[in-house]
């Protein structure tokens, strides 16, 4: 990256966590050019096109036959978990249920920043101010199991889904196993949907194409952004369990959703184009494939060697959070780093890294340098 003010630094966030092919990827930008000298449009507003089914039938036949059977196209991971909260509505509705729905998400997590996905949100995005029905969101606790069960079953069959980020973006914390085995229960005794938003975790970011594939058991839903297009189209994809597709089916319903610019023909150029360089560059054909890559990042934490300074490192796969004490001012070290050729995610008292999977061992070897000597000194000044 080059900034304004003359800096050149090495972006270890991979934009906003959206271009793990690294910039500029030649198959990602030959295929939207192309796509754009064909047509300029070509939505799936109230139709199809055989772009839009042939992106479609590729991310599905990534997972066992049968999990996913439909993929409805947005334009942003906001936008997606905004129609995903509609359509467990809906869904709800469909089964028979009439009472008012709530949906359940973790605290401190992060959905986006649209109407519906900040009310999903745990961060404090003033939802306070903005939401108008804050009571039909809930909250619960990402390492408590026994607390978790006791919220949902207290809200029982007014719950119409249950929204999990296989590792949350803010912090990086993964999801607790007892968790998650009391959420799939709870789902067999009320009836609810369960949302993986995958949206920054997706496409190998936390070491496997999608860490929910791993789950033990699989989500009614999948909701797709960031890397899906390498970072090059406002674009987002959902992809719906056949079951829930079959209850919609079956009573000939509809779901009233539908964007201008989703699934324009050069938005499935781009995915496209990224599933071919995930499945040649990477070996990576199927939904639990791991990436290759993440050996590089472990070695690149051990040079570093956070730890050793009084600092906290959590994560998994090329997703990790260096996190200091009060003292420790992220915001000042994120801004140091660059300055030193280093771009990171800085928080108030922490530091993100969400590298590419393209580095040179010698852009990997360098970047360790650099960031060991920037933390040692932060350190040492205290």
């Amino acid at each position: 990256m080059r900034f304004a003010d003359g800096v050149s630094a090495l972006d270890l966030n991979s934009g906003l966590w959206n271009v793990p092919l690294g910039y500029r990827n030649a198959r990602v930008g030959e295929a939207v050019m192309a796509a754009m000298t064909v047509g300029s449009y070509g939505g799936v507003f109230r139709r199809s096109s055989v772009a839009a089914e042939e992106v479609a039938e590729r991310l599905v036949h990534l997972w066992p036959r049968g999990t996913y059977g439909k993929v409805l196209f947005a334009t942003s991971g906001s936008a997606a978990n905004d129609a995903v909260i509609k359509l467990s509505r809906l869904h709800r509705r469909r089964l028979g249920r009439s009472d008012r729905p709530v949906v359940v998400s973790f605290e401190g997590s992060y959905h986006g920043q649209t109407l519906g996905a900040m009310g999903l949100s745990g961060e404090d995005l003033l939802q306070g101010e903005m939401l108008t029905a804050p009571h039909e969101f809930v909250k619960v606790p990402v390492d408590d199991s026994d607390r978790v069960r006791q919220i949902l079953d207290s809200h029982g069959t007014r719950i119409s889904a249950v929204f999990i980020e296989p590792l949350q973006g803010t912090g990086t914390r993964p999801m607790d196993d007892a968790v998650l085995q009391e959420i799939f229960e709870a789902r067999r005794r009320h009836g609810f949907l369960v949302i993986a938003d995958e949206v920054a975790t997706g496409f190998g970011r936390t070491g496997v194409m999608f860490r929910s594939a791993r789950w033990r058991e699989s989500a009614d839903l999948v909701v797709l952004s960031k890397a899906l297009t390498n970072g090059t189209q406002a674009a987002s994809a959902i992809l719906v369990g056949s079951e829930v597709a079959d209850v919609f089916a079956a009573q000939g319903a509809i779901f009233p959703h539908g964007e201008t610019q989703a699934g324009s023909l050069w938005a499935c150029a781009a995915m496209n184009a990224v599933l071919d360089e995930f499945e040649e560059r990477f070996g990576m054909v199927t939904a639990d494939a791991q990436l290759p890559e993440t050996r590089s990042m472990e070695q690149f934490l051990d040079k570093v060697s956070a730890p050793s300074m009084g600092l906290q490192v959590r994560g998994e796969g090329m997703f990790y959070t260096i996190t200091g004490t009060e003292d420790f001012d992220g915001l000042a070290v994120g801004e140091r780093l660059r300055s030193a050729g280093l771009v990171v995610h800085a928080g108030l008292h922490s530091i993100q890294l969400a590298p590419p999977f393209v580095l040179s061992h010698q852009q990997w070897a360098d970047a360790a340098e650099t960031l060991k000597e920037e933390l040692h000194r932060v350190c040492a000044d205290g």
